[in-house]
């Protein structure tokens, strides 16, 4: 099992909006069980709220695989976040 935290740019997520993360693992490997998460920065207790509301893998050749999550802020105010992905091989 690997763990990457703090995965990619921090981005700033307005209330009500969506933003797509999505991550591969090298032509022709399959990453099993692909988990993104996201990482809240400078989080403040009880106030923002990130939801995962779409997970999947999409198929884009005979050999790449690309694992996706949309994340969506559900909150009253914008969320800096990134995100930690966790592969189960």
């Amino acid at each position: 099992m690997a763990q990457w935290r703090a995965s990619g740019g921090v981005v700033t997520l307005e209330p009500g909006k969506s933003i797509t993360w999505t991550t591969t693992f090298g032509s022709g490997l399959d990453g099993g069980v692909v988990i993104i998460a996201p990482n809240i920065i400078d989080d403040v207790l009880g106030s923002d709220a990130l939801i995962v509301v779409n997970q999947g893998v999409t198929a884009v050749s005979d050999n790449a695989l690309v694992y996706s999550a949309v994340v969506s802020n559900t909150g009253a105010r914008p969320v800096p976040h990134n995100v930690n992905i966790q592969n189960w091989l």
